[in-house]
């Protein structure tokens, strides 16, 4: 096919619509009488189609490649093809067409031909998300409204009705300066380098998430999308813009700042992030979307308390990662207040005076598992008090021997007890017990006997649990541990047992080396078992070491003198030694027992080895 005689030059970022039509003008046809005449398809050309496009390149003698370039090609009803990205259909003009009238000026006035051949529109101005002209510095501005699709591909009509008068008059000039947005935006459909980090992403994902970030920022002020002019549509975006284009961590920081300030967790991620979330949950599900799904999705999830299955972004959490002070109470079913004191004592979260508020105090959910579990199965001393029918001082003397101790306590906050242990406890206790009638003279309350005979309650308890006693009663009418009795003089009779082969502290003293002050700290302090005896002379009840006491001490401990008899060497051998080798002392609370030392301090191979 033969080249027209009369052509015209394909200008900068031109695309087909607006060559056709200053072709067919140029050869004095509208845009309907010329491709009817020369064969072409208007509608083939109007959707960019690359034979009709090269149809229409060949008869006018110019770069098909060119023209195919800048021409939006509409792949399907959702995609057009466009500078070799692929974007949005629906965000390219429709019944409104906008240009820069300083363009346009400047195309009048460079040339020979009428000012309707030299005048065109930029293919770039038709996108929704171009705003402003880079070179002029203003805003593209409406130029004209057709409704009809035909009739809107007759632009060089268009262009000469619109008038010179018009194009001239100055009220059409808006300037503003451009946002880096609008330079990355057609640096990118120049396909010119850019240095952002967007740059590496699909520019239609691009584009829509900055603009979905933009509109979620300015949503206080613009609700929906319809009551944004195009200025505030541009300051949306460029804002977006600017928040993406500096990357990951700029964008966590600020996805940290708008979960802080627009409300609270409970919410729900939806409402906490608007339409960039609702979009990216519900549309923009591609794999071009994927770099902004997963760096919102892991954001919410590390920083937010999400229950195990929740689908976030179209995707189940596995388990739980974080707690709430909030979810942590409503999974406990007690107050924010307690949980988060009890909470706090553990070490999870920071004290209420030195936190955020409790909605927003996150903590890792798997090391505070085992912990909250105790508190949702925890009950209060009350709860005791009624299950077991004892008195708030009877659990706290059993306390002190290490019996009815709470599943949950600390300081700042009131304790929490297993009630399924402690009913085991009691039925421990009780098990095998004879009724007793309530006024029987040879049984006695365990708390009643262990007052008179200057005892711990905790070594009755331990006799009955050892097998040493062989008699226990239930009272007829009282329940509970109130009605639990045993028999005086089988207790007493067992505390009276011969002490021959056992060591008073004294004798513990000079068996182990320590001094007698020391010796006896760590006996009283509980460090060291011992055994309960009454002292034959004195009558009083007093701590006696057993045997298996002070094979419990040797396991646990070594001074320099048991330490020399397990290496068969004089103790005064092993002083520069032990200093030598750094193994410090055993404290408690702070404080020293001498030459005391904890035997897991203590090389295992110099023990094994050949005395120093």
């Amino acid at each position: 096919m033969a080249a027209l005689p009369l052509t015209m030059r394909l200008d900068k970022s031109e695309g087909a619509a607006s060559y056709l039509s200053r072709l067919a003008s140029r050869n004095f046809c509208s845009v309907e009488e010329f491709c009817a005449d020369l064969g072409l398809s208007l509608a083939e050309i109007r959707d960019g189609k690359a034979s009709a496009l090269a149809q229409l390149a060949m008869l006018a003698g110019i770069s098909a490649q060119d023209l195919v370039f800048w021409t939006p090609r509409h792949l399907d009803a959702h995609t057009t093809s466009w500078c070799c990205h692929d974007l949005t259909r629906s965000r390219f003009s429709g019944k409104e067409i906008r240009g820069c009238p300083q363009c346009l000026r400047e195309d009048v006035a460079g040339g020979e031909l009428p000012p309707e051949h030299r005048m065109y529109l930029r293919s770039d101005w038709s996108h929704e998300f171009r705003f402003t002209c880079l070179r002029h510095g203003c805003w593209l501005v409406p130029l004209w409204q057709e409704e009809d699709a035909r009739q809107r591909s007759d632009i060089a009509s268009r262009l000469q009705a619109l008038g010179q008068e018009a194009l001239a008059d100055q009220r059409f000039d808006l300037p503003v300066e451009p946002s880096a947005f609008d330079r990355w935006f057609v640096a990118r459909l120049s396909a010119q380098p850019t240095s952002t980090w967007l740059g590496q992403f699909d520019l239609q994902a691009s584009l829509d998430f900055c603009d979905l970030l933009g509109r979620t920022l300015t949503r206080d002020r613009f609700p929906q999308l319809g009551d944004m002019t195009r200025r505030d549509r541009w300051q949306a975006m460029s804002l977006g813009f600017e928040i993406a284009a500096k990357g990951e961590e700029a964008l966590r920081a600020k996805f940290a700042e708008m979960q802080q300030v627009q409300g609270a967790p409970q919410d729900g991620p939806q409402k906490r992030f608007g339409v960039l979330y609702g979009n990216l949950n519900r549309y923009h599900t591609g794999l071009a979307y994927l770099p902004f799904r997963t760096i919102l999705r892991d954001h919410i999830i590390s920083t937010w308390p999400i229950a195990a299955g929740q689908q976030i972004l179209g995707e189940a959490l596995p388990e739980r990662r974080l707690h709430s002070v909030l979810t942590a109470a409503r999974e406990t079913g007690y107050s924010p207040e307690r949980v988060r004191a009890i909470l706090a004592a553990h070490g999870h979260v920071p004290a209420k005076s030195e936190g955020k508020i409790n909605a927003w105090e996150v903590f890792p959910a798997s090391p505070a598992m085992d912990l909250l579990r105790r508190v949702g199965q925890g009950v209060t001393v009350k709860a005791v008090q009624q299950a077991l029918n004892i008195t708030p001082s009877q659990i706290n003397t059993l306390r002190m021997s290490g019996y009815l101790e709470p599943s949950v306590s600390g300081n700042g906050h009131r304790p929490l007890w297993d009630l399924a242990a402690a009913e085991t406890f009691l039925g421990k206790l009780s098990a095998g017990a004879v009724p007793v009638e309530a006024n029987a003279p040879d049984w006695e309350e365990i708390g009643a006997l262990a007052l008179r005979l200057r005892i711990p309650p905790g070594d009755i308890i331990r006799m009955r649990f050892e097998g040493r006693l062989a008699s226990i009663g239930a009272r007829r009418g009282v329940p509970g541990y109130r009605g639990i009795v045993v028999r005086p003089s089988e207790v007493e009779a067992k505390l009276a047992r011969s002490i021959e082969d056992h060591l008073n502290i004294e004798d513990l003293s000079k068996r182990i080396g320590l001094r007698w002050p020391q010796a006896r700290r760590l006996v009283m302090a509980g460090l060291t078992p011992s055994t309960i005896l009454r002292n034959p002379a004195s009558g009083a009840m007093q701590h006696y070491i057993s045997l298996e006491d002070l094979t419990a001490f040797r396991s646990r401990f070594v001074t320099l003198l048991t330490l020399a008899e397990e290496m068969g060497v004089h103790w005064q051998k092993l002083s520069g030694p032990v200093r030598k080798l750094g193994i410090p002392r055993f404290q408690h609370d702070g404080k020293e027992f001498g030459q005391l030392y904890a035997r897991s301090d203590i090389p295992s191979d110099w023990l094994q080895g050949s005395p120093p």
